[in-house]
């Protein structure tokens, strides 16, 4: 993230109103099984009207953490907007100040613009805010936990680290796998360019049965790779999955034997269970997707970083007020012309005006008399031959001088 911050122009207040905002919503599970377990204390000693207190407690929590999780998404979706518009702008400033050996293949630059920073630009709501979202879910459930159980809390810390350290090992596979991945998309991508901008070529030549096995030698240099992530993240969605399900029975046993051990209260244990399963266990099975990206954002940040070596915001020079380029202006006026061996007029009377600024178009039907104007303009025909009354005038302009050239013909 501190990379992230380094290389966009995100106030550092922002962000921190956005943990702020998702410190709150991360209690609201605690705070729920905290009045879960006073709920049951109350209406196990019969206390009626404190009961409905504590329901319209926990409805008047449901509704402000309503408010809170849409300001929250607010804030994320500027965010993100921002980080989007500075990586990109800084690429395409990086593209225009590298030579042209420098200069990445179609393919490299789609990914860079394209992929790799809607990778970075996710970083919010794909890869920070869900880490966020999880540690502090975790800490204070095991806070909880611990102030009602310290053997449930050891279990459930325990099956914590252990589902972290095959995270942090299944990440690095990912990253691998994903970083060898994306440099064959550039290249795959070069090609479908190159492809697209020739199809008439491709369609005269018929080669299409060469650009079908380039397309497909490209999908099976990728495969490995994708059947690695794959494998990556169906092993870690089935630990995940598996591994929290048995964890819930494993801490529901240990529970049950702590009654008839310790003595303990069955509302104490119950919301210390509730809290650890919903607060230590569960926030576990969003994790894999998270991990996933995470390794497609390292992948991408490794790419993107080396190309902004400055601030993401690059500072153009304005032109200066006193500068005007030169304009060129070939004008003809009553212009006609036929040809010697011909009394059909094929210009007559024509005016026209054409700038150096931009692109002109001859329109006209076959024999409208397009190509002679043409050779007029180039003084490839001979004048004299015909009758014609010509004037072609270039104008040159500057700052310092005014230079009119004209050419006539009768």
């Amino acid at each position: 993230m501190q990379t992230i911050l380094r290389i966009t122009s995100i106030r550092y207040r922002w962000l921190l109103g956005l943990l702020t905002l998702r410190v709150l919503n991360d209690g609201f599970n605690v705070l729920i099984s905290m009045l879960i377990q006073l709920g049951l204390t109350v209406a196990l000693s019969g206390q009626v009207n404190l009961l409905v207190a504590i329901l319209a407690g926990m409805l008047a929590a449901a509704v402000v953490y309503t408010g809170i999780y849409f300001l929250s998404g607010v804030v994320t979706e500027r965010l993100k907007r921002r980080v989007s518009g500075d990586i990109a702008t800084a690429l395409m400033a990086n593209f225009l100040q590298d030579d042209a050996t420098q200069v990445p293949d179609n393919g490299t630059a789609t990914n860079l613009i394209v992929t790799d920073t809607q990778h970075i630009m996710q970083f919010l709501d794909a890869g920070v805010l869900p880490l966020v979202d999880f540690g502090i879910t975790v800490f204070l459930g095991v806070i909880y936990v611990v102030t009602q159980s310290w053997q449930l809390a050891l279990m459930f810390v325990a099956f914590g680290s252990l589902f972290a350290g095959v995270s942090r090992g299944l990440f690095r596979q990912q990253n691998q796998a994903q970083t060898t991945f994306i440099q064959i998309d550039d290249k795959h991508k070069a090609f479908f360019n190159d492809f697209l901008g020739n199809v008439a070529v491709v369609r005269n030549l018929n080669v299409f049965a060469y650009s079908r096995q380039r397309h497909a030698d490209y999908f099976q240099q990728a495969a490995p790779s994708m059947r690695q992530m794959a494998t990556a993240s169906g092993v870690l969605a089935g630990i995940f999955n598996g591994g929290v399900y048995l964890a819930e029975v494993l801490t529901l046993m240990v529970g049950f034997a702590m009654l008839t051990v310790t003595g303990s209260s069955v509302a104490g244990l119950l919301g210390a269970w509730n809290a650890g399963v919903g607060s230590i266990l569960w926030p576990f099975l969003g994790l894999a997707p998270t991990i996933g990206f995470l390794a497609q954002q390292r992948t991408s940040i490794d790419r993107v970083l080396p190309r902004l070596t400055q601030q993401v915001m690059p500072v153009f020079s304005p032109m200066k007020r006193d500068y005007q380029p030169d304009t060129i202006t070939i004008r003809g006026t009553k212009v006609s012309f036929h040809y010697p061996q011909t009394n059909r007029e094929i210009l007559q009377h024509l005016d026209f005006q054409i700038h150096n600024q931009g692109i002109t178009f001859l329109i006209g039907a076959n024999g409208a008399g397009k190509t002679t104007l043409l050779k007029l303009i180039l003084n490839e025909l001979q004048q004299r031959l015909a009758k014609s009354r010509f004037r072609v005038c270039l104008l040159k302009s500057s700052q310092h001088r005014c230079l009119r050239l004209c050419r006539s013909g009768v």
